[in-house]
């Protein structure tokens, strides 16, 4: 098992090109984030997507999220956000708060699920933000666990994760845990809330499971929701409408928590 410990506060920047560098041979890194432990890979290669899948065992319908350096890495790699999702983030931030963004050509079907979006976010993790600093463009950030199995906290806690020869761990100690981020989408529907079940089979951003999904569109419309398209998720549905105001409010919240996990971890 390749690893790297680095720490977390202040990164050896030549450890964290080491780690970029395993990206590029299409290899998996295991590293931290916000909340747990996530494996990345270059979403543009599909030996490393694929190689990802059958690492978690996870389902194929499933996308997978995304995190980014920065918002203008994300700018630059999506062709910018629209107002609302910029002003989005520029509060939120770094901080947890994914925002459904349409792809770019040349990401591999299986991160997005087919439907050409996928949720990226720019997360409150030094070691995370550094990562895909140096890989120059966002990377996956799917939890590092098999599919349905406990997410870890730890590098300790990685197991088989670890011990597969294409993955690097990076070790920088504990993460805080918690809920996933709220995810924002802006590219359909009305302001709507979806939770658990429904944002975990939302196919946009399907790898968000147990997060919140809020949809906004500039223009009211009486038949908010999901439209008979791959957008809509399986299973039992639950929308209810949310105004700006509690998005935001939504948000400030879950940064608080956020940081007070972060400060305890």
């Amino acid at each position: 098992m390749p690893l790297l410990s680095i720490d977390p506060h202040t990164p050896d920047p030549d450890l964290i090109a080491q780690a970029a560098a395993w990206l590029r041979r299409r290899g998996i890194v295991a590293f931290a984030t916000d909340t747990f432990y996530g494996l990345a890979v270059d979403p543009a290669s599909k030996t490393a997507v694929a190689a990802l899948f059958a690492l978690k065992g996870r389902p194929a319908h499933l996308a997978m999220p995304l995190v980014a350096a920065s918002t203008a890495q994300v700018d630059s790699w999506c062709g910018g956000l629209d107002p609302s999702s910029a002003r989005l983030a520029r509060v939120f931030w770094p901080g947890p708060l994914s925002l459904i963004v349409d792809v770019p050509p040349g990401v591999v079907d299986a991160v997005h699920g087919g439907v050409r979006s996928v949720a990226v976010r720019v997360p409150g993790h030094v070691i995370a933000r550094a990562l895909a600093e140096a890989f120059g463009s966002p990377i996956t950030a799917t939890s590092a666990n098999r599919s349905g199995a406990v997410p870890a906290a730890v590098a300790g806690a990685l197991g088989a994760i670890a011990d597969d020869p294409q993955v690097l761990v990076i070790d920088s100690g504990s993460t805080p845990g918690g809920e996933p981020s709220t995810i924002v989408d802006r590219t359909a529907g009305s302001v709507t809330t979806l939770t658990g079940e429904q944002s975990k089979m939302t196919m946009s951003a399907a790898a968000a499971r147990r997060s919140t999904i809020v949809r906004m569109r500039s223009e009211p419309s009486s038949s908010a929701g999901f439209g008979a398209d791959q957008r809509k998720p399986h299973g039992r549905t639950n929308i209810r409408p949310t105004s700006m105001p509690k998005v935001y409010s939504r948000l400030r919240r879950n940064r608080v928590a956020s940081a007070c996990r972060c400060s305890a971890a």
